[in-house]
């Protein structure tokens, strides 16, 4: 239809209760950033058919925490296009737009701040989680009508998850436990406010009968177990070592622990550290010098750990040794066109993995080493803000959502052979190699 002529704005809006407003929290909306100008010579607006280039923004929400939907349009109006990784916008000529203006939507980062959930895992463990991380404000538990502090407190790194472990059996063999959580909340008038909840947790322990209960609740059979993600024999030489355990470790005895450098039939003992991860109680890191031409043993003796609940692990040994350099393939991206900083991602050929991040300052030559062999993708995330990820957009502050562009081409690497690639990344946007069969 033709418009009056005049200054307008243009929007995009999934309107999910068809009220023709943006007014809902997990709504999607998009928006140009300038003003349209028309006039009686261009009073129209043509809206040309958008490539099919998608995937669900609920897929893109479970996997990469981007959502954005870009919508192509001809002098004014909006088409649903390719829904990108990462949100985009192009900034278009308003004077003379013969190629249309590009909408993105997006959905605004969240705001609202509350319990999103709250779970009994086992006897002893139990988990709530936030709607965002708590930021400043706390996130604290104790036990109702109770005060000692028989638990151990395990935070995520962002602090949005809260894993208790409960250590008196008082507590953790009661079927129905009453739990204080005290938390951010958002109250209706927007503010936030400290909240406190009385949260009853249950759990029921599996049925045993027999032979088979008196052999679980024997203290003398029961151990730690303790896992090597190490133990599959050729590793990567950018694997972290770790080792795992379904409860947290309370104690590491160093001197029943050992790594050796295997020659011949002699042994050398070999320099690590070991130490905690600091928002997993139930992993350990070992970090050790380790040479490609060797092979090593890792050997940790009976009742080298212990977990809170008093057990200690069983021996533990694992042979192992560093993959050669033959066995992978490597790409050197030699990288120009923008300056700033930027996200650079190898993702997994379906688009399903982030595979690894790069965060360049600024333009120049890339190496990505020991991949195996296949196909890879890789995007880059433009990050205005300098964050380190990618930012969605914001409507009250004008705020465009960072821009994300793919290398055009799917990569297939192969197996002892370097792969050098140019890619000049000043077109922003550019999604000629998106994933349209997700």
């Amino acid at each position: 239809d033709n418009i009056r002529a005049g200054k307008y704005r243009l929007f995009g809006l999934e309107d999910q209760d068809n009220s023709k407003n943006f007014n809902l929290n997990d709504e999607v909306i998009a928006f140009y950033p300038s003003v349209i100008d028309i006039t009686p010579e261009k009073n129209y607006f043509m809206v040309k058919e958008a490539l099919n280039d998608t995937a669900s923004l609920e897929e893109q929400r479970g996997t990469t925490g981007m959502a954005a939907t870009e919508s192509s349009v001809t002098e004014a109006g909006n088409t649903p296009s390719d829904t990108g990784t990462a949100n985009e916008i192009e900034q278009a000529d308003t004077s003379d737009n013969e190629e249309g203006y590009r909408l993105f939507l997006f959905q605004p980062a969240k705001t609202q701040r509350y319990l999103t959930s709250s779970s009994r895992n086992s006897a002893s463990e139990l988990r709530y989680t936030l709607s965002l991380p708590p930021g400043p404000y706390s996130f604290d538990f104790r036990i109702a009508e109770s005060e000692k502090n028989d638990f151990v407190v395990e935070r995520s790194v962002n602090g949005d998850t809260l894993t208790v472990w409960l250590l008196d059996s008082a507590y953790f063999n009661q079927p129905s436990l009453k739990t204080i959580i005290n938390y951010p909340f958002s109250d209706p008038a927007g503010s936030i406010v400290q909240r406190e909840d009385t949260i009853t947790l249950r759990y029921a322990a599996p049925r045993q009968v027999g032979r088979a209960r008196e052999t679980a609740e024997e203290p003398t059979t029961r151990v730690y177990g303790v896992s090597a993600n190490f133990s599959v024999g050729k590793i990567s030489p950018l694997m972290e070592l770790r080792l795992t355990a379904l409860t947290p470790f309370s104690e590491i005895y160093g001197d029943l622990v050992h790594l050796y450098e295997i020659e011949d039939s002699t042994q050398t003992e070999v320099k690590f550290n070991i130490s905690r991860d600091s928002s997993n109680l139930r992993v350990l890191k070992i970090d050790a010098s380790l040479s490609r031409d060797k092979e090593y043993l890792f050997v940790a003796d009976s009742a080298a750990f212990r977990n809170l609940y008093g057990l200690v692990s069983d021996s533990l040994g694992v042979k192992f040794s560093l993959n050669d350099n033959d066995k992978y393939g490597k790409l050197i991206m030699r990288i120009s066109g923008y300056e700033g900083s930027r996200v650079i991602q190898l993702l997994s050929a379906d688009e399903s993995k982030t595979l690894r991040e790069y965060f360049p300052e600024s333009d120049g030559t890339l190496e990505i080493p020991y991949l195996d062999r296949g196909k890879y993708k890789l995007r880059i995330i433009y990050d205005v803000n300098g964050d380190g990820k990618w930012t969605t957009g914001d409507y009250e502050t004008q705020r465009q959502p960072e821009n994300v562009s793919y290398f055009p081409e799917e990569i297939d690497v192969k197996v002892n052979w370097e792969q050098i690639y140019d890619w000049d990344i000043s077109v922003q946007n550019a999604k000629k190699n998106r994933n349209i069969n997700k």
